[in-house]
């Protein structure tokens, strides 16, 4: 294969990458910037009962496809640089730059995808969390909501007593 046709399949590689990293991102963005309803922080929202178990198989076909164009993108330019072996066509210096670019791209690229994906991993376990806490909350008023309310009840109707009771003695 040609310069030319390795160095087109490096782009090729390299744009699929980029527009499945935009929609990662995307996805990773918009699943943390969603408003809690108990809380007026951003938190992902995440639903308890399993629910959201499409999101969660959405993220993780799109982590293995760009896990795997980036193995498609290393491979294309492990084989374009073989090009630059050859010593019966010396490379120019441009062909080494545009190696050497990929080559940076590459790291890059798996950088920035690495980092999104653990900061979307963090908040979800964040979300969860503090979705655990605010079942444990719920369940607590739940349970003492009607024993708080007796003694309340009780305590209002002493308190009318103690009124009547003043109001007869003046």
């Amino acid at each position: 294969m040609s310069w030319d046709a390795k160095a087109r399949r490096v782009r090729n590689v390299q744009q699929q990458l980029d527009a499945k990293l935009a929609a990662y991102s995307q996805f990773a963005s918009e699943a943390a910037a969603v408003k809690s309803p108990l809380s007026s922080s951003p938190s992902i929202a995440l639903d308890m009962s399993g629910g959201n178990a499409t999101a969660a198989s959405n993220q993780a076909a799109l982590e293995s496809e760009i896990q795997s164009l980036l193995k498609q993108y290393a491979d294309a330019q492990a084989e374009q640089a073989t090009l630059l072996n050859d010593p019966t066509f010396p490379p120019t210096p441009t062909q080494l730059h545009a190696v050497q670019r990929h080559r940076e791209l590459l790291m890059e690229i798996e950088r920035e995808f690495f980092q999104t994906r653990t900061q979307f991993q963090h908040a979800i376990s964040r979300q969860q969390l503090l979705g655990n806490v605010r079942e444990d909350i719920h369940a607590y008023r739940t349970q003492y909501t009607s024993e708080t309310q007796a003694y309340l009840d009780e305590r209002e109707r002493l308190e009318r007593s103690q009124r009547v009771m003043d109001e007869t003695l003046e």
